[in-house]
């Protein structure tokens, strides 16, 4: 009984390695986008559908892109790269934070 709980403790510590790493490489996906859309000063404020299908959905933003920035985001709000806003009708938003854009 060990060996079969050994095992498979073993294969969901790969998963989750994996999925860190496919977290970390979305974050950093994000991150390049957000970057390469700023000009200095205050970074614009961008719909998280936008940002879904220009930096993670190759032009669409289908569940799993969808699924997969929404792992990233609060990851970047922690680590204080973005910040979130509200666009001009009141939807949510996000943008490069002073520290996000002084790191690139």
């Amino acid at each position: 009984m060990g060996a079969i709980s050994g095992e498979r403790r073993g294969e969901t510590v790969a998963v989750r390695s994996d999925s860190v790493q496919g977290v970390e490489s979305d974050a950093r996906l994000v991150l390049e986008w957000l970057r390469a859309h700023y000009a200095g000063g205050r970074a614009p404020l961008y719909p998280p559908l936008v940002i879904c299908r220009q930096a993670l959905g190759g032009g669409q933003c289908d569940p799993r892109s969808w699924g997969r920035l929404w792992r990233v985001l609060p990851l970047l709000l922690e680590r204080g790269l973005i910040e979130e806003g509200q666009l001009p009708q009141g939807d949510p938003g996000v943008r490069l934070s002073e520290r996000g854009a002084q790191a690139g």
